[in-house]
C-alpha cells in the first residue's frame, strides 16, 4: 500500500522534512570558495653524511569550502607575507596548519552541486555535495517520486 504524501517524511542526514511541508525542490550548482587540504607524508633524504625525515606535503584533490570573506582575507594575507600556512590531515583525520606558509595557490574558486529544499513555513535547506553525506541526485530523485 502506498502511503499518501501527508504520512511521508524525508530524511536528509540528521534533518526531516514532512513531504506535504516541501514547497520547492532541485539541484543547482553554485560558486564556493576553498583552501586545499594537503596530505602529509615523511619522506626519508639524505645531505652530506646524514639521513633526516621531512614531511612532504602533496596535495591529492581534498579541500574545505571556506567563506567568500575568508577566501579573499586569505588571498590578501598570503599577498603580504601575513603568516598564513597551508593546511593538511593529520593520522586521525583532523585538519592542522603546517609550518609551511600558504601562497595565493592553496585558495581557488570552484563550482559545486548542491540539493535545496524550501519549505512553506520558509525553512531554506541547502545540501552541497561534498558536505551532504548523501547523494543529493538519488535524494531528488526519492522527493520526485514522493510528488509523483
Amino acid at each position: 500500500m502506498q502511503r499518501s504524501i501527508e504520512d511521508r517524511i524525508v530524511i536528509l542526514g540528521d534533518i526531516r522534512i514532512r513531504a506535504k511541508s516541501i514547497k520547492n525542490y532541485g539541484i543547482a550548482t553554485k560558486q564556493r570558495y576553498y583552501e586545499k587540504v594537503y596530505d602529509c607524508r615523511t619522506e626519508r633524504r639524505h645531505f652530506l653524511f646524514f639521513d633526516y625525515y621531512a614531511d612532504v606535503l602533496e596535495w591529492k584533490g581534498d579541500k574545505r569550502a571556506i567563506s567568500d570573506s575568508n577566501y579573499y582575507d586569505y588571498k590578501n594575507s598570503v599577498k603580504h607575507f601575513n603568516g598564513r600556512h597551508r593546511v593538511y590531515k593529520d593520522d586521525e583525520g583532523k585538519i592542522v596548519s603546517s609550518n609551511e606558509e600558504a601562497n595565493d595557490k592553496d585558495f581557488f574558486i570552484g563550482k559545486e552541486a548542491y540539493l535545496y529544499i524550501t519549505t512553506y513555513q520558509k525553512d531554506n535547506f541547502i545540501f552541497f555535495e561534498s558536505e551532504a553525506g548523501f547523494d543529493i541526485r538519488e535524494k531528488c530523485k526519492e522527493i520526485d517520486k514522493i510528488f509523483q
